[in-house]
């Protein structure tokens, strides 16, 4: 059904009020680091204004394509003609989780809800595929890859083995480390996995690295 400003059309030409709907789902899952994407389509906008607001406190993130917050990672996509309003959340983060309103200043206001869920990448690493406990790794998260950094301290002759990192839904990968007795340190490569032989097995840090690409999906 076709909404209309009643008092308007008394009075002469209908005059149509906005229309918002989602441009994809109201619910949006992204991943920490990614850029989370809210999408309100918007059709009878006319010469009104759109905010995007944070409903935790109310704060007003942005009207029309002019941010208003000092955090720089909102924005909005609007290209030009367009009826697309999409707040972008850039380098996502878990406390960005929470609900987002798209609105419109009409009165009264017209909104639209969007459901914003940050997750982590879920990565663990395992020796001879037993899990390590988490806190042998860390792990960084940026805009395009993630990057877990495993440190084995004072290696001893126990902590030879495969060690596999193994990020969710992504390829794992493998490194075959050697503890061994000896005077000289050396490290050398085998095929397409490095193959570490560490010596002084109570003095030797390891450090093995795991880099996951993001892949963004449009």
């Amino acid at each position: 059904m076709e909404l209309v400003d009643r008092d308007a059309s008394l009075a002469g030409p209908v005059i149509r009020l906005p229309q918002l709907t989602y441009g994809g789902s109201a619910n949006v899952t992204a991943t920490a680091g990614q850029t989370a994407k809210l999408p309100c389509n918007i059709q009878d906008l006319g010469d009104r204004a759109v905010s995007w607001i944070r409903k935790r406190d109310l704060h007003i993130l942005t009207t029309d394509i002019f941010t208003y917050t000092s955090d720089a990672r909102y924005q909005v996509a609007h290209p030009e003609g367009s009826q697309n309003w999409t707040l972008l959340v850039k380098y996502a983060q878990a406390r960005d989780t929470g609900v987002y309103e798209c609105q419109v200043n009409t009165e009264p206001k017209r909104s639209l809800a969007f459901y914003l869920r940050v997750v982590a990448v879920a990565l663990s690493w395992l020796q001879n595929g037993e899990p390590l406990a988490a806190d042998r790794w860390v792990t960084e998260t940026s805009q395009e890859y993630v990057t877990s950094r495993l440190t084995i301290s004072g290696a001893r002759l126990r902590d030879s083995g495969a060690y596999t990192c193994a990020p969710a839904n992504a390829a794992h990968a493998h490194v075959q480390v050697h503890v061994i007795s000896g005077e000289h340190p050396a490290a050398m490569q085998h095929g397409a996995a490095p193959v570490q032989h560490c010596v002084t097995p109570h003095h030797l840090i390891v450090t093995l690295l795991c880099f996951v690409v993001i892949v963004h999906c449009r």
